[in-house]
């Protein structure tokens, strides 16, 4: 994994924890998960509601 996708993978932590949501905590957890290479099963649901603003400017 490249330094700046791992960057961007502890940015995606601090935020989705920062925003105290329902699920933020499992979310923060398979980001962390999926930066290390490890399977994760997505709840898009749970992705959506934890959703930060650099994953819509990504997407755009």
């Amino acid at each position: 994994m490249k330094e700046q996708e791992l960057i961007h993978s502890l940015e995606r932590i601090v935020e989705v924890l920062s925003q105290n949501r329902n699920g933020c905590k499992q979310e923060a957890i398979n980001i962390a998960l999926d930066a290390l290479g490890v399977h994760v099963e997505h709840n898009p649901i749970r992705e959506f509601l934890n959703s930060t603003q650099s994953d819509y400017r990504e997407s755009a």
